[in-house]
C-alpha cells in the first residue's frame, strides 16, 4: 500500500519538476528575470512541499479505499489535473505575468464570449498540454525503488510544514514573486480566499472609521461618500480661458506608464514626441491609476467614482445614481463622443459612456478592417485597429461635427495592448533596438528591454500616431480652444514590475494652447482628481450651476513643486480583489507597509500602529465602496420617485413550483429606470455557500411580447453576512443603448428554483418597494 501511493507521489513530483523547468525556460525566453536559478530552486522546494501535502491528504483516503479500483482512478485524475494546471498556468503567466487564479471567474458569460471571440488564438505549444500527464504515467510504469517507506515518510515530513506554515514559500522578485509556487495550490487558494469577508453591518463602525480617516466632509450615514464640492481651483493659475467654454479631449493611451515614458522615465523612454510635448504642458510626475487594468479608467477620470464589487462599469442592468464631470458638462450645453479602436462592449464601456450622456459611441464596428487582408498585429486576432488609423478616423469624425457647441470627447487607444497592432513591425523593432543602444541605462536594464522589443515598438508607434494627430489638430480652428488630457490607463502588464505599486503608474499631462505656462508637478495625484479639478476650473469661470454635493473620491490636483502625498486611493486588481491602498504617504500591500517616495518609489517600513490603521482602512474602504455602488447610495435623487408597489409576503419555495413570483407588472408609460428596494429575510433552507446550486436564484426579467429583452441574476450576498441577518438590497434596471423601458413591457421579479431542489426554502419580504423614475 505504502509502495503504491509513494510511487504515485514520486511520479507526480518528477513530472512537476520537469514541467516547471520547461515552463521556466519558456518564461525566461520571453521575459527578463533576475536570478532565474534562484527562482528555479524555489520552484523545486515548492514542488517538494506540494507533493508532500498531496501525499499527506490522500494517504488516509487511499488507505480507506485501497480495495476499490475507483480510488486509484480518482488519484490519477487528481494528479493529472495538478499537472495540467501547472502547465496551463505557466502558459498563462507567459502572456500575462499572472498565475491562473480567481480572475477567470470574474467575467460574465457575455464578457467571456467577447474575450474568446476577440482575443483567443491557437498556439502550437498548446499541443504540449498532455505532456505532463504522459510523463506521470511513464514514471509510474518505469520507476522502481527499494526504499519506498523512507521516501514515504520524507514526503509526509514535507507535507506537515507545508500544511502548517502556509503551503508554499515565496521569493520577493517583483512580477515573478509567485511564479515558483505550485499552480494548483495557488489556484485553489486564490478561489477560496477571493471571497469578501463576512460582515454584519456597513452603516456603523466601517462608515464612521472610513469617513473620519479619509475626509472630514463625509458626514452622511445614508450616503457615506456624499459631500459638498471642494472649491479649491488649483488649475486656475495655469490657464487663460476664453469667453467661449473650451473643448476637452481625453486621450487615454493604453498601457502608457511613466516607467517607459516622460522626461524622467525610470528606465528608458520610448515616447520622444510626448516627452517633447511635456515641455509645453502641465506634467504630473507622480500620477497613479486606480486599477491594474483598463476597466477603472473611465469611471475614475470622468466621475471620481468607487470601484464597487467588480469595477464600476461592470453592471449591465444600470448604474447607480451619480453625478460626474461628464453628466454636469452635458447638462450645461456640452456634447461628446466616445471613440475606441476595439469592442466597446468589453467591460461594458459602451453602456457606461451611454449612461454618462455621450452622444455617439464609435468602436470596432465603425473601424472594421476584417476581410480586407490587412494584417497589423503579431497574431491574427480580430481585436481592433492600429492607433494611426484610429486617430485618423477620429479626426475625420471630428471634422464632420456640425454643432458649434463645446465638446468633451474621449479617445481610447489600443495598439499598446496585445496583440500589439502596428504597421511596419520590423522598422519599429529596429528603432527600439537603437533607442536601447543609445540610452544611458544600465546593462541589466538594457538586457531586460531587449526582451520586450515588440512591446516597446508599440510605444514608439503610438507616439508617432499622437504626433500625427496633433499635427492635424493644429490645422483646425477648434484646436485653439481645446484642452487635451493625456493619460495612461495603467502600466503595461506584460512587462515585469519592480515593485507592488508600479502596476498603477500612469502618465498624466495636460496640453493646451490656453495654457499660460508649462510646469511639472511633484505632488501625488491620480485619475480620481481629474473630474474635481476640471469641475472647479470651469464652474468658476463660466458660472455653470453648481453641484451642491457629490460622491467624488478625489480632490483638486496637488500642484506642489516638491514631492508630497496626501491622497487616499483604493486600488483594484484584475481579479477584482482590493488588497492595495494608499493613505497619505503610506502604501499597504499584501500585509506589508511601505513609505511612498518621489517617482512613486516604496520602501518597506515597520510601524505597527500605521500598519494596523491601513489594514483597517483597506477593509473599511472595500466594504463602503462596494455597498454605495451595489445599494445605489452614491447620491440622493433630485426628485421624488414614483412608488409602483409595496410588497409584504412570505414565500415558500420547494420542488413543486419552479418559479415563485414576487412582482410582475405591465408598464403603462415609459420609464428611465425601475428600482427595487429589497428588505429580505432568509428564514429556512439557505446557507452561506454562494456556490450551492440548489439555492433558488433571485431574477429580474423584462419581456416585450414573447421576446426576452433583459434577464439578470441578483446578488443575495449570502457569504457577506450571517443568514439570519436582514438583507437590505437595492437593484435597479435602466433604459440604455440596448433597450428602453416602454409601455407594454412586462417587468418581473421572482425566485427561480432552477434545480427543483427538494429542500424547502422560506423568505420574508419586509417589504420590497418598487419605485420608478419617469423618462
Amino acid at each position: 500500500m505504502i509502495k503504491q501511493i509513494t510511487k504515485y507521489s514520486i511520479a507526480l513530483f518528477l513530472s512537476l519538476i520537469i514541467t516547471w523547468s520547461i515552463g521556466l525556460i519558456v518564461i525566461t525566453n520571453k521575459h527578463y528575470m533576475e536570478g532565474p536559478w534562484i527562482t528555479w530552486i524555489y520552484g523545486i522546494i515548492n514542488a517538494v512541499l506540494a507533493t508532500g501535502l498531496f501525499t499527506l491528504i490522500l494517504f488516509p483516503l487511499y488507505y480507506l479505499g485501497r480495495k476499490f479500483k475507483i480510488t486509484r482512478i480518482l488519484i490519477h485524475i487528481l494528479f493529472s489535473t495538478v499537472l495540467l494546471l501547472e502547465l496551463i498556468s505557466l502558459f498563462y503567466f507567459t502572456m500575462t505575468l499572472e498565475l491562473l487564479g480567481s480572475t477567470i471567474f470574474q467575467f460574465s458569460w457575455d464578457q467571456a464570449s467577447i474575450i474568446l471571440e476577440n482575443y483567443f488564438i491557437f498556439k502550437w505549444y498548446y499541443l504540449l498540454l498532455p505532456f505532463p500527464v504522459l510523463l506521470y504515467f511513464l514514471f509510474i510504469r518505469f520507476i522502481n525503488f527499494k526504499k519506498d517507506r523512507l521516501v514515504f515518510y520524507l514526503l509526509l515530513a514535507a507535507g506537515i510544514p507545508s500544511l502548517l506554515m502556509g503551503l508554499q514559500i515565496e521569493r520577493e522578485n517583483g512580477s515573478f514573486s509567485e511564479v515558483s509556487k505550485n499552480k494548483a495550490i495557488f489556484f485553489v487558494h486564490s478561489v477560496l480566499f477571493n471571497q469578501k469577508a463576512e460582515r454584519n453591518s456597513v452603516f456603523s463602525e466601517d462608515v464612521a472609521f472610513y469617513q473620519k480617516t479619509t475626509n472630514p466632509k463625509l458626514q452622511s450615514q445614508d450616503y457615506p461618500l456624499y459631500h459638498s464640492t471642494d472649491q479649491e481651483n488649483t488649475l486656475k493659475p495655469f490657464f487663460d480661458l476664453k469667453e467661449t467654454p473650451p473643448n476637452i479631449v481625453f486621450l487615454v493611451v493604453e498601457s502608457l506608464s511613466s516607467s517607459f515614458s516622460g522626461p524622467e522615465a525610470d528606465e528608458i523612454s520610448y515616447t520622444p514626441f510626448l516627452d517633447s510635448l511635456s515641455e509645453f504642458s502641465l506634467y504630473f510626475d507622480n500620477s497613479l491609476a486606480t486599477s491594474e487594468r483598463s476597466f477603472a479608467v473611465l469611471p475614475s477620470m470622468l466621475g471620481s467614482l468607487p470601484h464597487g464589487k467588480a469595477g464600476f462599469t461592470n453592471n449591465k442592468a444600470g448604474y447607480p445614481n451619480n453625478e460626474t464631470l461628464a453628466t454636469w458638462l452635458f447638462s450645461n450645453g456640452y456634447q461628446g463622443d466616445f471613440h475606441f479602436g476595439g469592442y466597446a462592449r468589453f467591460d461594458y464601456m459602451d453602456l457606461f459612456m451611454n449612461n454618462q450622456g455621450f452622444k455617439n459611441i464609435y468602436d470596432r464596428k465603425e473601424y472594421n478592417y476584417e476581410g480586407t487582408g490587412l494584417q497589423t498585429s503579431i497574431d491574427s486576432i480580430p481585436f481592433g485597429i492600429p492607433d494611426k488609423q484610429f486617430l485618423q478616423s477620429v479626426i475625420e469624425k471630428t471634422k464632420e461635427r456640425k454643432s458649434n457647441a463645446p465638446f468633451m470627447d474621449v479617445y481610447l487607444t489600443l495598439s499598446m495592448h496585445y496583440p500589439y497592432m502596428i504597421e511596419d513591425h520590423n522598422a519599429y523593432y529596429e528603432k527600439v533596438r537603437k533607442v536601447i543602444a543609445a540610452s544611458e541605462a544600465g546593462e541589466n536594464t538594457k538586457k531586460k528591454h531587449l526582451k520586450y522589443v515588440a512591446e516597446f515598438a508599440t510605444f514608439l508607434y503610438t507616439d508617432d500616431a499622437l504626433n500625427a494627430y496633433f499635427h492635424e489638430q493644429k490645422k483646425l480652428k477648434a484646436h485653439e480652444n481645446t484642452i487635451y488630457i493625456i493619460l495612461g490607463d495603467h502600466m503595461m502588464g506584460e512587462i515585469p514590475q519592480g515593485s507592488h505599486i508600479e502596476k498603477y503608474r500612469s502618465v498624466l499631462m495636460i496640453y493646451s494652447p490656453l495654457l499660460k505656462k508649462a510646469t511639472h508637478f511633484k505632488g501625488v495625484n491620480s485619475h480620481l482628481d481629474i473630474a474635481p479639478s476640471f469641475y472647479n476650473l470651469l464652474q468658476e469661470k463660466y458660472k455653470y450651476p453648481e453641484l451642491d454635493s457629490v460622491s467624488w473620491l478625489g480632490k483638486a490636483f496637488d500642484t506642489s513643486s516638491v514631492f508630497q502625498s496626501n491622497r487616499d486611493i483604493l486600488f483594484m486588481l484584475n481579479d477584482r480583489r482590493t488588497e492595495n491602498i494608499l493613505h497619505n504617504n503610506h502604501y499597504y500591500s499584501k500585509g506589508k507597509l511601505y513609505k511612498l517616495g518621489d517617482r512613486l518609489s516604496i520602501t518597506e517600513i515597520k510601524n505597527d500602529e500605521n500598519e494596523k490603521l491601513l489594514a483597517n482602512l483597506l477593509a473599511a474602504s472595500t466594504i463602503v465602496h462596494d455597498e454605495v455602488v451595489s445599494n445605489n447610495i452614491l447620491i440622493p435623487y433630485k426628485s421624488d420617485l414614483e412608488v409602483l408597489e409595496t410588497i409584504n409576503k412570505k414565500l415558500e419555495i420547494d420542488d413543486k413550483v419552479e418559479y415563485s413570483s414576487i412582482y410582475s407588472t405591465i408598464l403603462v408609460k415609459p420609464y428611465k429606470e425601475i428600482i427595487f428596494d429589497i428588505n429580505l429575510k432568509l428564514v429556512k433552507g439557505w446557507t452561506q455557500d454562494e456556490e450551492d446550486e440548489n439555492h433558488p436564484i433571485l431574477v429580474c426579467s423584462i419581456k416585450r411580447g414573447e421576446e426576452s429583452i433583459f434577464w439578470d441574476k441578483l446578488d443575495l450576498k449570502l457569504a457577506d453576512m450571517p443568514i439570519e441577518k436582514d438583507r437590505q438590497l437595492n437593484y435597479l434596471v435602466k433604459s440604455n443603448m440596448d433597450f428602453d423601458l416602454l409601455p407594454g413591457d412586462k417587468v418581473s421579479l421572482y425566485f427561480w428554483n432552477k434545480n427543483m431542489s427538494k429542500t424547502k426554502y422560506e423568505a420574508l419580504l419586509l417589504p420590497i418597494i418598487v419605485k420608478a423614475k419617469e423618462k
